[in-house]
């Protein structure tokens, strides 16, 4: 017995490979969201179309909710187990190899992520299904390879660092818990434009992963500092930004 669906693909290459983030919003928080496959993708479609931006993880494509392709394909009913075989394959191709350095880059960089050489449309074109992980570039908010050493958008140095809040990460259990990106978010965009917002980030990192340590050890602690401390912080974060 064969049953047929359809799934939501990038329409530049086809791959089904997303994710999707809230426009104006970290880039961090496309690629903790989850894949969007089948009956997922279709409901995104529908709600929030105006703040919602979708971005291939294949080749970088990014594309509105309603405009992804719709991909026929079919899943064997096997007892125990389910195995689905996709009808349309990929494009032919998905990245751009830089003639310098040789590295694989998206189809819509401009410059080379490894060296900062501009990409030419002659370049050799190659495929990869291989994910890559993505972050805003702090100078430019486009998108980003966390394993650039360049931001293939606005050719400026970048350094991806997964440094977040201890102390929280510990309380909640997740680096990509959305408490945590808010505060992060917080961090970056607000303490980090002052100096003694850079002084105060700097001290708190400083004295909390040892504090992070023993926090992540105790139930209690975690209960206590999370509805006492983190919480009350967080709505008030989302407050203001309301208010804005």
């Amino acid at each position: 017995m064969t049953q047929y669906n359809h799934t939501i693909g990038c329409p530049k290459c086809s791959s089904t490979q997303l994710a999707t983030n809230k426009k104006g919003f970290s880039g961090k928080k496309a690629v903790a969201g989850a894949v969007l496959t089948g009956g997922i993708g279709l409901l995104a479609g529908t709600i929030g179309g105006n703040k919602i931006k979708i971005t291939c993880l294949s080749c970088g494509n990014q594309f509105k909710p309603g405009e992804g392709k719709k991909i026929l394909s079919t899943e064997k009913l096997i007892v125990k187990k389910k195995t689905p075989v996709s009808l349309v394959s990929n494009s032919e191709y998905n990245r751009i190899k830089c003639s310098s350095c040789m590295t694989e880059n998206f189809l819509n960089h401009i410059y080379c992520k490894k060296c900062g050489k501009g990409l030419d449309k002659k370049d050799e074109k190659t495929f990869s299904d291989i994910k890559v992980k993505l972050f805003a570039c702090p100078s430019c908010k486009n998108l980003a390879p966390q394993d650039g050493k360049i931001c293939p958008h606005c050719k400026t140095s970048i350094n991806y660092s997964k440094e977040g809040c201890f102390i929280a990460t510990a309380c909640f259990g997740d680096y990509n818990a959305s408490e945590v990106i808010i505060l992060r978010k917080y961090r970056d965009e607000i303490l980090n434009q002052s100096t003694i917002g850079k002084l105060f980030i700097k001290s708190y990192y400083a004295v909390s992963p040892p504090i992070a340590k023993v926090v992540s050890k105790s139930d209690l602690l975690k209960n206590k500092i999370r509805n006492n401390l983190l919480k009350p912080l967080i709505y008030r974060i989302e407050t203001k930004n309301t208010k804005r």
